[in-house]
């Protein structure tokens, strides 16, 4: 559960047991999967979709559009108090960076956690799979 939702929780006496945000703990967090031959057959269209997440990390981390994110996060979330609204903004301002490459050692530690239940997970290398190529390919353009 996010900070957003936790935050009044623990006001009513629930215990936190960890904050993901802060905890010097690695994970993958949102992720982007498809398959690699459908993404690169499709690579405009992928490329489209990380630089319209890129722009909207950008776009809630300016500080002159705090106004607009606290009332659609308001809205979406259906938070009615502003003290709420806040905490929830902080959280995103603090967890989420425009750095999207994928992540190893998040990777790493959720594959160590699926092969434990899946045994044929353990025919596949993690780092087969990340394909950094799209961000690298935007990064470097200057986007």
């Amino acid at each position: 559960m996010g900070s957003t939702f936790s935050a009044p929780l623990k006001k009513k006496g629930y215990t936190l047991l960890v904050d993901l945000s802060r905890a010097p703990i690695p994970y993958v967090g949102s992720s982007l999967v498809v398959e690699k031959n459908v993404a690169h057959q499709e690579a405009k269209t992928y490329e489209a979709l990380l630089k319209g997440t890129i722009d909207s990390l950008r776009f809630f981390q300016k500080p002159e559009n705090k106004p607009h994110v606290l009332k659609t996060m308001a809205k979406h979330l259906r938070l009615n108090r502003v003290e709420d609204v806040e905490i929830g903004y902080n959280a995103m301002v603090a967890a989420y960076t425009s750095d999207l490459r994928p992540k190893p050692e998040g990777l790493q530690k959720i594959y160590s956690i699926l092969t434990r239940s899946n045994p044929k997970l353990s025919t596949l290398k993690p780092e087969s799979i990340l394909d950094a190529t799209f961000i690298q390919r935007i990064q470097s353009s200057g986007y």
